[in-house]
């Protein structure tokens, strides 16, 4: 072999390739570098990978956990819904006996109740409280309860230690601890029983707010029917006198307007006290002197004495007071003694228990039949009931009367016997009778004496 020859033909084709290949490497580049030259990449394709045998059921078992999982958390989002829905209820706006317009943004849960009035309307509905006032005491489970202060001096603090969503007031007697307890951010509704449309509306408020709606309108529907009842069933026409005393032994009788006057116009009764102002420490009551005591005549007088005892029961100290004590109602035993807690501190939904204590009190006397009589001028005199005032004109026709135990309401001044019928308005002398004062007392029957007062026969009986 020529050696020369071939390294000469080896390097040649070593040239070659070096060659070609710098030339592979500067087209490279040159694509790099030219951003408008395309080249299309071909990459190997991905292999898929096969799933193993038990992957399709295992990713099934997946999907049921998690639809299992779903519906529990539904069925625990509805749970709480509905519980959530069982303690709360939409935002209220209810106007109170204040006139305020109080919002509840949901159903209370710790109510304080500072009045006998309030209690008893939201235990008459089924309703709880968490504490109450000293005065409040019925129902009787209530007594378990923590007090707050009382009716006409609640604690504040104490009341807001109790963390209450609702605070419910009586509106007569406590519209004065509304700044107070409003400060606090806590709603105040305030109720009232001054009438039977009030008692009602304090029902059906209340159960607005507190969700018992159903419990409150059967409440309604159970009082109105008693009354009815109580009240269809009950006659008395004689006129009453409702009396209460402060410590000065001052009498009020109570109007209409009272809450023991409602009972008694609930009745039916003639109240005597109808029409006059206000008068004294206790609303919807007016002043009752001996003077004007003197003037009426009460078939009955119902007594309300608010004082524990030992102290004693008006009814009873009565008999003692000038210008009571020769009452016909009193002289003939018909005083009773009305339930202080029922006709005066815990007015509202026991309208029912008062309605039947005071109807059970009345009753309606026998009138005798007419009678006539001739007196000593030899004059047929017609007397067609029992006659309740007396005006007399003579001594001699004073001291009959009282010796056979009557009164007189009003007589001469010549009359002074016996010594308690001094405290009587006169009505001019036994020679000279004033006939106007005399018609003034509303007589229905007047006595003379015979032989010096028979030539004012004329003027008395026209």
């Amino acid at each position: 072999m020529d050696f020369p020859k071939f390294f000469i033909s080896f390097i040649s084709a070593l040239l070659i390739v070096v060659f070609v290949s710098c030339g592979d490497s500067s087209d490279n580049s040159v694509t790099d570098q030219n951003p408008t030259s395309k080249t299309t990449e071909i990459s190997e394709p991905t292999p898929i990978s096969q799933p193993e045998p038990n992957a399709a059921k295992n990713e099934e078992h997946d999907d049921e956990d998690k639809h299992d999982d779903h519906d529990d958390h539904d069925e625990h989002d509805d749970k709480d819904k509905h519980d959530d829905h069982e303690n709360s209820k939409p935002s209220v706006k209810i106007t109170d006996k204040l006139s305020r317009e109080v919002e509840i943004s949901s159903k209370p849960l710790r109510v304080v109740s500072l009045s006998p009035t309030a209690t008893e309307m939201i235990y008459e509905i089924g309703g709880t409280v968490v504490a109450r006032d000293s005065s409040s005491r019925f129902p009787t489970n209530i007594m378990e309860l923590p007090t707050v202060g009382s009716a006409y001096s609640p604690n504040v603090e104490a009341i807001v230690a109790q963390n209450p969503d609702l605070i419910v007031i009586e509106a007569l007697t406590q519209a004065r601890f509304i700044g107070q307890l409003s400060q606090f951010g806590i709603p105040v509704f305030a109720v009232r029983a001054a009438s039977l449309a009030d008692v009602t509306d304090g029902l059906k408020d209340l159960g607005n707010i507190l969700g018992l709606q159903t419990e409150s309108e059967s409440a309604i529907a159970e009082i109105n029917e008693k009354l009815t009842s109580i009240s269809s069933g009950f006659s008395y026409s004689g006129d009453i006198l409702i009396l209460i005393s402060d410590a000065d032994r001052n009498l009020y009788a109570a109007k209409p307007e009272s809450y023991a006057g409602l009972i008694a116009d609930l009745l039916g009764l003639n109240n005597l006290a109808k029409g006059m102002d206000d008068v004294g420490p206790y609303p919807g009551y007016t002043l009752w002197s001996g003077e004007i005591a003197a003037r009426s005549n009460p078939g009955y007088i119902l007594t309300i004495s608010p004082a524990p005892p030992p102290a004693p029961k008006l009814s009873e100290t009565l008999i003692n007071i000038p210008g009571f004590n020769r009452l016909p109602a009193i002289q003939n035993g018909n005083v009773k003694e009305l339930n202080p807690i029922l006709f005066m501190q815990a007015p509202g939904p026991r309208i029912v228990d008062a309605l039947e204590e005071m109807s059970s009190l009345l009753v309606e006397e026998t009138t005798p039949s007419s009678v006539k009589i001739t007196d000593k001028l030899n004059r047929e005199v017609e007397i067609s009931s029992t006659p309740v005032r007396v005006v007399s004109l003579s001594p001699t026709a004073t001291e009959m009367i009282y010796k056979i135990g009557g009164t007189v309401v009003a007589r001469d001044s010549s009359s002074r016997f016996p010594a308690n019928i001094m405290e009587l308005p006169t009505v001019g002398s036994a020679y000279s009778p004033n006939v106007e004062a005399i018609v003034a007392q509303n007589p229905d029957l007047i006595v003379i004496e015979a032989l010096t007062q028979a030539r004012f026969i004329g003027q008395l009986s026209q």
